[in-house]
């Protein structure tokens, strides 16, 4: 059973019982953990990751390799518990992850839904990469010019029938995912095992859940979310999935 309000220091003991030299805290104020990068002074958690689908209707921003790739456009490779650790340190709380419930009338026929909103602090989620100036430029031992972007993820998304992209001013909350008890007795983080990282679709167990609520039900909600394609660097590409609190930290 997944139990969604459970201490939080649960998560942070998964993330920080790292060895030594899996957990390292370098002059420049960043803790480190395979994969996630916590930037202190600068404020955001930086995860490698890589570019994902080109193609086919999408669910997710962002996806743990080996778990919800064919839905999403960024492939991340640190472990979404230690994410949430890392967004611990920066001083955000999290919420709680959206909900939704199907409404029906008294002869079975649905009626629409009822929905729970993702509540928590708001979350910029970028992704930076690096393209090309002039490929084939080089003179043989430079390598070619690049350029360095930073862009919002919301960008790489894009409305099937519209061809725009994803509203950013919808944006993430950091609604924390959660925890359940496997059948082993371990304690464990909900999105480590699902994959969910910055969600779209409004499953329950995204780290950071898009603050409106789309149900995980085509007879509910049709699909429209696609690749923007034109826009993303090709296929496997490594990028960095880029997290900063958009909102003053309290103290």
């Amino acid at each position: 059973m997944f139990v969604m309000l459970r201490p939080l220091c649960l998560v942070l003991m998964a993330a920080m019982c790292a060895p030594p030299a899996q957990q390292e805290t370098d002059p420049g104020g960043r803790v480190q953990w395979p994969g996630v990068t916590v930037d202190l002074d600068r404020q955001y958690v930086d995860v490698d990751a890589m570019s994902g689908v080109r193609g086919g209707w999408l669910e997710q921003v962002a996806c743990t390799l080996g778990t919800r790739e064919h839905e999403s456009v960024v492939y991340v490779k640190g472990l979404p518990s230690r994410i949430h650790a890392g967004l611990l340190l920066l001083g955000l709380e999290p919420g709680k992850p959206g909900r939704w419930t199907p409404r029906a009338d008294e002869s079975g026929m649905l009626l629409g839904f009822d929905e729970q909103p993702p509540v928590g602090p708001r979350v910029a989620v970028n992704v930076v990469y690096r393209i090309p100036v002039r490929p084939g430029s080089s003179l043989g031992w430079f390598p070619d010019p690049v350029i360095v972007l930073e862009v919002p993820a919301s960008v790489w998304v894009m409305d099937y029938h519209s061809g725009k992209p994803l509203p950013a001013e919808v944006g993430w909350v950091f609604g924390g995912s959660g925890m359940f008890t496997d059948y082993t007795g371990r304690e464990r983080y909900i999105a480590d095992v699902s994959g969910s990282v910055v969600g779209i679709v409004t499953f329950g167990d995204e780290m950071l859940g898009w603050s409106r609520v789309v149900p995980d039900a085509e007879d509910i909600s049709a699909p429209e979310w696609v690749p923007n394609a034109a826009v993303m660097p090709p296929f496997g590409s490594p990028v960095i999935l880029r997290l900063r609190p958009l909102d003053p930290i309290v103290e």
